[in-house]
């Protein structure tokens, strides 16, 4: 997808969150036209629907007899039933008495319905039933989704639409669920994108509905003088839940009739209420709140700028004209000459400028958005940033608007959308809900890959809009330090203060600045889509070279052959591999270093429909390149050979440094069950080192380093292992792989195989703590039981989890409210697969959590040991329906072969056989498998800690004869290192 409309960066993030920015969701072109059919209790929706070319999907809406509009997807090659509701009710509508009721009450919808009274019974039925089901609150909306086997669909969709029209809303679960949403804001509190959002709406208009606290808490949501909180969550819900509000989304195999009386019959149960969506009617940001800085000191190490100017209408509506992503095209481009070129060149940013059109800020504005992350030496010049951000505005208008630009964004969006191919899943249908609520209803799948007409009157409003007096500006920097204002409940400390009449001239005195030019035309877009491979049938890739130090393979998609997109992975290795600390920190920075030698490369790729690049390690180095066939050969290797000559000068090496400081300190900072789980990915990731040796390495690393590993791994080269998919020809790939190896030569010696630390015999027992600096503690523990081979293992700890993570939830979540984050899963370290348990916690101590831990196992076994076999037989269908679902994307097809690829799995046979074990999984097996795994304990155990801020001694779990493992690096050492 273009540049311009996936932002995917920290900062797009941050920013989007401080300036109440809702970037339109672009999903997924022939047309689908409904009839004009009318039928009790439902009729058809005269429209035209506008969907992708490759959507072999039927498309149809209704309005019910109670006013809900319904699309219906009827899919053949559907793998799961879908259904997605969403209502335009949020946080802007919540009673100001009781602040994050829209959030609490999406909690609530779930605890038990008139017709399924049981609390978690939705939830329940769907994990029975091979699906799962979630919601989200945002300033807009709210919205509601599941998917669930396609036999189960009806009365899915019965219990959810019970649930939201008919919930108990019981006091008893009101108390215990309203301990979920604080957990989920003391969690948020370790997020900058969070604490951010909170400066945002404690420094707008306060009359306006985003100055409201979303997310509720303890403190927000409360019995008040006047304001019963179970009184006002029935009312909420009285006033709000209406059908006509509500726009729904039904995606099954089911004909589309069947689909109209389904919505009918469960759907159009919800009573009209003839609710009138409530509109905002004042001004997001007053005079006052504009020409504003205002500065915030973040969590992780960081520096950048934004620049927000606000426009008075909300321009949804003008989707057709893509004027913001006009304006983005230019300002974020960075060919030779243009502001982002300048930024990169000389070291005041390695990302260049983001810009972020918002055609919905706050609900009844627009807003365009300019962010920058700077380095050192770019914060200090960052005045001098600004005006030249203002100059290049200046430029944009001076030299007009030109058609050619709006032309290259028009093909980028029109090749993204003709060409992609869109998984149907729950995200899809529940974007398509959401933008229901926001678009015409023949445009909500294309709306944001139409670009009808440039309307240059709108672009050059925009630009007049760019003025110092219209705009709000974040400095973002770890070495402020602001004390004049907190936010209410986050507690984000931050400075505000208007411009001065000195800092506005000098951002509009260009007279030392360098000159800028617009940006170049795009040599890379593609006009050529043949299919190079349509038609070849495989079964599983096919090997092109089979050498010592030479292996490649390549697959033709088989379910999307008239896509004309690749991917090709390559491998190239020194062997033997050694590992080597200070030569893996230079390869580190010598990666930086030509990310941004090869910016403008990068981003005319992205553009075209492509992307590219290179990760070096100190024994070798992937090259990853992807997408539209026609120029991809090329743009491989013409990346490649500027690889090999990547300048190295010492101001860039200091920008690797910093960068590479950063990202070690932000892992300290990082939330408490990342940190916990984050040891047992060092542990199992082959090299790891421990945190102090990265840090130093990373202080001392100089040119030389870099220098010598670049030699090391460009001219010592003696393996190559490659994997293609996708649109090439068997001819292409071989040429290829020949003219990479013209660029860096291989002198075919062996291949590399990963390898990992083996725990299969092991029967030692490990416990981690870490102090972090939030509020809420974690603990993770993961159990591999002895005795099984690789997918023996992987299989029943599969199935188990199937049972084991919903009764895990709705025991230490729902029922003991223990934390907000509560999960079981499937983990595996080398060829050993276990069970992992999971919490992170504002109110229980890890010790506290183990103790339930320790009760859940004890009763999870009895359960176990009861069910029947039709129960187990169940989930074995569930996963076995699930592994057969056919790919819906080429990325998803691909990923059926790349990892058996990575793991050197020349056979490709992995999945057949995880198919082969499941089929003969009994009872008798997960029950085996469960009580060597975590009631008796036979084999490997890693249990890790993190303490949280207010901890005291006593506090972390105590496990007797268990090891205290200090150092990760020295742990791993500790055991066999095998190969796959």
């Amino acid at each position: 997808m273009s540049r311009f409309f996936g932002f995917c960066t920290v900062y797009t993030a941050v920013f989007t969150a401080l300036l109440s920015i809702s970037l339109p969701y672009a999903a997924a072109e022939n047309v689908q036209t409904a009839s004009a059919t009318i039928a009790a209790p439902y009729r058809f929706i005269d429209e035209t629907i506008h969907k992708a070319p490759k959507d072999k999907a039927e498309y149809h809406a209704v309005e019910l007899a109670n006013g809900m509009t319904v699309l219906l997807i009827s899919d053949p090659n559907a793998n799961k039933s879908i259904m997605a509701a969403a209502l335009p009710i949020g946080s802007k509508d919540d009673p100001i008495t009781q602040q994050g009721m829209a959030h609490y009450l999406e909690h609530m919808i779930f605890m038990g319905s008139k017709r399924y009274p049981d609390v978690d019974g939705l939830m329940t039925f769907l994990q029975k039933n091979g699906g799962r089901t979630n919601a989200s609150t945002n300033f807009m909306r709210t919205a509601y989704h599941f998917h669930v086997n396609h036999d189960a669909f009806n009365e899915a969709v019965a219990r959810m639409a019970d649930a939201l029209a008919f919930p108990i809303l019981s006091p008893e679960y009101s108390k215990k669920e309203l301990n979920a949403v604080n957990a989920e804001l003391v969690r948020a509190k370790a997020s900058d994108t969070a604490l951010l959002a909170s400066i945002g709406a404690n420094t707008v208009n306060p009359a306006h509905p985003n100055a409201k606290f979303m997310h509720g808490n303890r403190e927000s949501l409360r019995d008040k003088p006047g304001s019963k909180l179970h009184d006002e969550l029935l009312k909420f819900h009285r006033q709000y839940y209406s059908a006509n509000l509500f726009k729904a989304v039904l995606y099954s195999k089911q004909p589309i009739e069947q689909l109209a009386k389904l919505a009918a019959d469960t759907l159009g149960k919800m009573p009209n209420k003839q609710v009138v969506e409530p509109k905002i009617d004042v001004p997001l940001y007053r005079a006052q709140d504009k020409a504003v800085l205002l500065q915030y000191k973040p969590l992780q190490p960081s520096k950048s700028i934004a620049l927000s100017f606000s426009y008075p209408k909300n321009e949804e509506h003008l989707f057709r004209a893509k004027t913001g992503a006009y304006l983005a095209y230019l300002f974020t481009n960075n060919t030779a000459g243009t502001l982002s070129d300048y930024l990169i060149k000389n070291g005041l940013s390695d990302s260049g400028l983001i810009a972020l059109p918002a055609d919905n800020n706050g609900g009844n504005e627009s807003a365009f958005v300019l962010t920058l992350a700077l380095t050192e030496k770019g914060w200090q010049q960052r005045d001098h940033i600004v005006s030249m951000i203002f100059q290049q505005i200046k430029l944009i208008k001076q030299s007009g608007i030109d058609d050619a630009y709006y032309q290259e964004i028009r093909e980028s969006l029109k090749q993204s959308f003709q060409t992609t191919d869109v998984p149907k899943s729950v995200g899809y249908a529940s974007a398509l809900a959401e933008t229901m609520l926001r678009y015409p209803l023949a445009n909500m799948i294309d709306a944001g890959f139409v670009a009808d007409g440039l309307d240059k009157a709108a672009v050059m409003e925009k630009l007049n809009g760019m003025t110092p007096d219209n705009m709000r500006m974040i400095e973002v920097s770890d070495g402020l330090n602001p004390s004049q204002h907190t936010t209410p409940y986050f507690g984000a400390v931050y400075d505000i203060r208007p411009f001065t009449a000195q800092q506005k001239a000098k951002w509009l005195d260009f007279s030392g600045n360098p000159k800028l030019v617009l940006p170049q035309r795009n040599p890379y877009f593609a006009d050529d889509f043949s299919a190079n491979a349509q038609g070849v049938k495989r079964s599983h890739p096919k090997v092109l070279h089979n050498q010592k130090g030479l292996k490649v393979f390549h697959m033709p998609s088989q379910h999307f052959g008239e896509n004309p997109e690749v991917t090709t992975t390559m491998m190239f290795t020194i062997m033997p591999n050694q590992p080597d600390l200070k030569l893996g920190v230079a390869a580190l920075a010598y990666g930086y270093m030509n990310d941004l030698a090869q910016s403008q490369l990068s981003y005319q790729s992205q553009i075209a429909g492509m992307s590219v690049g290179i990760t070096p390690t100190e024994t070798g180095f992937v090259l990853n390149s992807g997408g539209y066939a026609q120029h991809l050969g090329k743009l491989t290797t013409d990346y490649l050979k500027n690889f090999t000559q990547t300048p190295l000068n010492a101001d860039q090496l200091e920008q690797a440094r910093k960068r590479l400081l950063d990202g070690l300190e932000a892992q300290k900072k990082a939330g408490s069950l990342a940190q916990a789980v984050s040891v047992f990915h060092d542990f199992e990731r082959y090299p790891t080192f421990d945190w102090d040796d990265l840090y130093a390495s990373a202080k001392e690393v100089n040119l030389q380093d870099v220098a010598l590993v670049r030699e090391r791994i460009l001219n010592n080269i003696n393996g190559l292992r490659v994997f293609s998919f996708g649109n090439f020809s068997d001819k292409q790939v071989k040429k290829l792989v020949r003219d990479v190896q013209k660029i860096v030569p291989n002198a075919n010696h062996d291949v590399y195989r990963m390898r990992y630390p083996d725990v299969s015999q092991s029967e030692r027992k490990l416990n981690h703590i870490v102090n972090v600096p939030h509020e809420d503690n974690a603990l993770s523990i993961i159990y591999m039981p002895k005795g099984y081979e690789r997918l023996e293992g992987r299989v029943r700890a599969s199935l188990l989890t199937r049972l084991l993570s919903r009764w895990y939830f709705d025991d230490l979540r729902t029922d003991k409210q223990l934390g907000y984050s509560v999960s079981q899963g499937v983990y595996t370290i080398g060829k050993t697969a276990g069970l992992q348990f999971s919490v992170q916690s504002a109110d229980a101590t890890p010790a506290e959590i183990m103790h339930h831990n320790q009760r859940f196992f004890n009763e999870s076994w009895q359960k176990l040991q009861d069910l029947s076999e039709e129960d187990v037989a169940r989930q074995r269908n569930n996963m076995l329906i699930h592994l057969r679902h056919k790919p819906e994307s080429l990325s998803q097809e691909a990923g059926r072969y790349s990892s058996d690829f990575l793991y050197g799995n020349y056979e490709f046979d992995t999945r057949q056989k995880i198919m082969a074990l499941t089929e003969k999984l009994t009872k008798q097996d997960l029950l085996d498998f469960y009580r060597k795994a975590v009631i008796e304990r036979e084999g490997f155990v890693f249990a890790s800690q993190a303490l949280g801020s207010k901890a005291k001694n006593g506090d972390a779990a105590q496990f007797e004869g268990y090891e205290k493992v200090n150092s990760i690096a020295k742990l791993q050492k500790e055991f066999e290192i095998k190969e796959y």
